[in-house]
């Protein structure tokens, strides 16, 4: 009987172990499947990159060009037979708006950009009438005094016995005609007009040895005065052009039929009609 008894229990013992091996194994399998893995923050960043929609791009503003591109102008190859540059030449006092000598541009000491002018000037290639002009621009002369308009020519002057001559062309003559100024036109035929040696510098800083030949002065007596209406009103108050008409005689050749007028645009050329 005590034998029997012993095997029931032992019997009972081994259904209880194997009852308690059965939960623990569904209790795992309940949890892997029940229980969602954590998503780790780099995939729920990755996640919102790809499901939020981008913001739309605004397109680049762009600001309309109000300055309107100066058009230099076509140069003109100087004819084989030329023998020098000629141009209106002025400098203003006190304020140093000036162009000292031909084929440069117009500028003011101590200014970087050129002023806004449009010079045109002449080669010289033999005996016979030019004109030169200067236009676009004037000076304020409330708070400055003209130093001198004058015809600038490109060619090296010397002085022997205080008369001036073309150093390379001693029998060339110049001979100022006509002058022309806010409108106003001066006879210039019967004024004695001399050479003299124009040792200025060019807007470069660079030394000219040029001939001069002023109309306007204001340091010496000038040729025609410009201070007031009693004195013929020539107070350069416009934009108009200052136009300077010379002739030329003494060279062995005279002037033919080539292109001798060219342009020299400083900064936007200025008010040019």
């Amino acid at each position: 009987m005590k034998k029997k008894l012993a095997i029931l229990a032992a019997m009972m013992m081994a259904a209880t172990m194997f009852a308690s091996c059965g939960d623990s194994s569904s209790s795992s399998k309940a949890n892997e499947t029940t229980t969602a893995p954590a998503e780790s923050a780099a995939d729920t960043s990755s996640e919102a990159e790809t499901t939020t929609a981008p913001e739309e791009s605004k397109p680049e503003e762009t600001t309309a060009e109000t300055t309107e591109a100066t058009t230099e102008p076509e140069p003109v190859e100087p004819p084989e037979n030329a023998i020098g540059i000629a141009g209106v030449s002025f400098q203003v006092k006190d304020s140093w708006e000036y162009r000292n000598v031909a084929g440069d541009k117009v500028i003011q000491n101590g200014v970087e950009e050129p002023l806004n002018v449009t010079c045109t000037d002449t080669y010289i290639t033999g005996n016979g009438d030019y004109e030169v002009t200067l236009e676009g621009w004037w000076c304020d002369f409330d708070e400055a005094v003209l130093g001198w308009v004058a015809l600038d020519v490109g060619l090296p002057v010397e002085v022997n016995d205080e008369v001036a001559t073309f150093k390379d062309y001693p029998d060339m003559q110049i001979k100022l005609t006509e002058y022309q100024q806010d409108g106003k036109t001066i006879d210039l035929s019967g004024i004695d007009i001399g050479l003299e040696a124009n040792n200025n510098t060019d807007s470069e800083g660079n030394n000219k040895e040029d001939g001069m030949y002023k109309i306007v002065n204001g340091w010496n007596n000038p040729a025609v005065d410009n201070r007031g209406e009693e004195y013929g009103g020539l107070t350069w108050q416009s934009t108009d052009p200052v136009t300077i008409k010379f002739t030329v005689s003494g060279l062995p050749n005279d002037k033919g039929d080539e292109e001798v007028a060219f342009k020299v645009v400083s900064g936007d050329g200025g008010e040019v009609g």
